[in-house]
């Protein structure tokens, strides 16, 4: 069985609205679709079909690929970095469905950020967890990761952009007429036939789509809230006398 049907299977035998509901407690938003998130403004993401949770197909897959109720299927060490127990939790969440649903045994491997890093970008590891919050709110941004140019030649080499070492002579075409297309709506539908293709290939397994929340006092104004998170302060202003005007009413 291929590293690219064993991701096929687990994306089927992964719920990702428990994940978000119990590891995010509802921060946030199964990834039902691709790899660009739905706060890309004129991203048509509903066009992307992602995978539906359904444990029968997994272990249908898992039973044609020769592990008929995970017997015989090699243990795995799933690798996570440190940093916060929502990380651990949607691992050890995922770790325990894989087993419920496909009889599969899955170790968890905790290390630091560098350390995560340096393993998955030299190709030390093969099955983590990671994220990404991009530079620039663009599907470019996302689906760079996954340009089949970005991975090297020499298959030793380090690999820290595209660290799945993914290529597609399909999608790195659509990738590329993407980035020249000047027409928004074109671009918009080449980047989704890409997307679509990472998803096809189960090249990755989209957990869920992250929610932030801001909580802000009353008196601070024109606080802005956006997706990337772009905070000008040239522009916040405290106006205690409208709060203490609305204290005082309350009285």
């Amino acid at each position: 069985m291929g590293f690219e049907s064993f991701e096929e299977i687990m994306n089927y035998a992964i719920d990702k609205e428990r994940i978000v509901e119990y590891g995010l407690h509802g921060l946030g938003f199964p990834a039902n679709h691709g790899m660009v998130p739905p706060s890309i403004g004129e991203y048509p993401i509903n066009e992307v079909k992602g995978y539906e949770y359904s444990p029968e197909k997994a272990r249908k897959h898992l039973a044609d690929a020769g592990f008929a109720k995970g017997k015989g299927f090699p243990r795995l060490t799933l690798q996570i970095n440190s940093g916060g127990s929502a990380n651990i939790g949607v691992a050890e969440i995922v770790q325990k469905m894989l087993g419920d649903n496909l009889n599969i045994n899955i170790d968890l491997s905790v290390t630091s950020r560098v350390q995560h890093l340096d393993r998955v970008g030299s190709g030390k590891s093969d099955f983590w967890k990671d994220a990404w919050l991009a530079d620039y709110s663009d599907p470019e941004n996302f689906l760079c990761l996954f340009y089949g140019e970005l991975v090297p030649k020499d298959p030793s080499a380090d690999s820290f952009i595209n660290s799945t070492r993914y290529r597609n002579k399909s999608f790195d075409e659509l990738f590329e007429s993407a980035n020249m297309e000047q027409d928004v709506q074109k671009r918009m539908k080449m980047y989704c036939e890409a997307d679509q293709k990472i998803i096809e290939d189960a090249a990755v397994i989209p957990l869920y789509y992250e929610k932030i929340v801001r909580l802000l006092k009353p008196y601070i104004k024109n606080f802005p809230v956006n997706p990337m998170e772009y905070r000008d302060f040239g522009v916040v202003y405290f106006d205690f006398d409208e709060y203490n005007d609305r204290l005082t009413s309350i009285d």
